[in-house]
């Protein structure tokens, strides 16, 4: 039972890291058509990033630049200093939203981005 058990969990742990994300194959994108939809996901994912902080946004955000800078206030208004960078990537299909402060991601489902063209 143990050597099943071993066995089991080893198989997992290796296909988790196969099929994990490779941060090394980010691509910085911007976002293909932008809209409220978009600007919505967006200010979803930096407050899921930000533990609950609400942004605002510009209506053409990420859509010229993958990167994005949001400097922290209080509710009076009073900036604190803090500065979050945060980058908007395509790794393998799909768009993420990278606070590169933490580099902690968050994905975004249903988000039509294209990669940024570097030439």
């Amino acid at each position: 039972m143990t050597k099943i058990t071993s066995l089991v969990i080893f198989t997992l742990l290796f296909v988790a890291s196969c099929s994990s994300l490779n941060p090394r194959l980010d691509r910085p994108a911007v976002i293909a058509a932008a809209n409220e939809q978009s600007l919505q996901l967006i200010r979803h994912a930096i407050a899921n990033l930000l533990q609950g902080a609400s942004v605002d946004l510009a209506e053409d955000a990420l859509t010229q630049t993958s990167s994005l800078a949001v400097h922290r206030t209080l509710l009076t208004s009073r900036d604190l200093g803090v500065i979050d960078n945060f980058q908007l990537v395509l790794n393998r299909g799909d768009c993420y939203l990278v606070h590169l402060n933490t580099q902690n991601r968050q994905l975004l489902n249903e988000f039509d981005c294209r990669a940024l063209n570097t030439e």
